[in-house]
């Protein structure tokens, strides 16, 4: 896996795309990318309190603005994430200020095409360590033609909402006491420069799962309009999720990958729901298997190739 590992002067701020991401990252950013950014979402669908985000618009939380006092634009996924990240933080008592700063460090917004263009000109920010499969996915994204990434602007949220959805892995975000705010991907610690080691070990910080977050999306009933719109599942996971919402079933199989638990049959009466968001989100099932009143089996195969660093 290539790490980049550099800071960059854009539009007069530091940009730093640490040492997290990986080409296929940039890759798969592009490929779900008009999904993520599509506006499915009204102020109604995000469960969270009108009064509430406007109080943060005020405060200048938000991204996305009104077109008026009264009218609020739709939101897109992203802005779904970034309003439950602000909620979780709200509701330990995290200060506005603090999070203002971490807003800073998630959403502030690089050209895709200019990362692109700019590797092109300093190719030894590379990794020298990297795999020949890594160096061709990224000499490939260097290729690509500039009309399909012009109009892609990136950020650190996005890539952690992406890295979580193709990955199949937990993801977080870690925000210390004076609002810094890294990424954090699975349990690894080693792409951690000294500093932040330090800052770790030392200083007071709080964690945010954006898996997490993404998980009790899933498991919203209101947000069953919004799933089938987006490319966060397989196709198969979008069906086994509207035959469960639909309650037309009797009993779910699930058949495990690993050896420690080979299969589990829930019956209907069961938080089944909750139980197929967790193993569609880890990427834990082999198959999982619907059967329905009228004796009708539904078998939904695990395509994800999780990733592994």
């Amino acid at each position: 896996m290539i790490h980049w590992c550099f800071i960059i002067g854009y539009m007069d701020q530091e940009f730093k795309l640490d040492h997290f991401w990986g080409a296929e990252s940039l890759q798969k950013t592009s490929e779900l990318y008009s999904f993520l950014t599509e506006s499915v979402f009204t102020i109604k669908d995000l469960g969270i309190n009108k009064r509430v985000v406007m109080h943060w618009d005020n405060s200048g939380l938000v991204v996305i603005k009104r077109e008026s006092k009264e009218n609020w634009r739709r939101f897109n996924f992203i802005d779904y994430v970034w309003l439950h990240i602000i909620h979780d933080l709200r509701e330990i008592g995290f200060p506005i200020p603090l999070i203002l700063k971490a807003k800073e460090d998630l959403l502030t917004p690089i050209s895709l095409q200019w990362l692109i263009d700019f590797l092109k000109l300093r190719p030894e920010l590379i990794d020298p360590l990297s795999k020949d499969d890594s160096l061709n996915d990224l000499k490939s994204i260097i290729k690509s033609e500039e009309t399909e990434n012009e109009n892609i602007y990136i950020n650190t949220l996005i890539l952690l909402i992406v890295e979580t959805i193709s990955k199949r892995k937990p993801v977080s975000i870690i925000i210390f006491h004076d609002g810094v705010a890294i990424p954090f991907l699975g349990n690894s610690l080693e792409n951690y420069t000294d500093e932040i080691n330090y800052k770790m070990t030392y200083e007071t910080y709080i964690v945010i799962s954006v898996s997490n977050i993404i998980k009790r999306f899933l498991l919203d009933p209101n947000s069953t309009f919004a799933i089938s719109k987006l490319n966060i599942l397989e196709e198969n996971e979008k069906h086994l999720l509207e035959i469960v919402n639909s309650g037309k079933y009797v009993s779910v199989t699930i058949h495990f990958k690993n050896q420690k638990m080979k299969s589990l049959e829930l019956v209907k009466d069961q938080d089944i729901k909750r139980k197929i968001v967790d193993v569609i989100s880890d990427g834990s099932y082999q198959d999982i298997v619907i059967k329905t009143h009228k004796g009708m089996v539904t078998k939904i195969q695990n395509t994800i190739k999780v990733i592994l660093d």
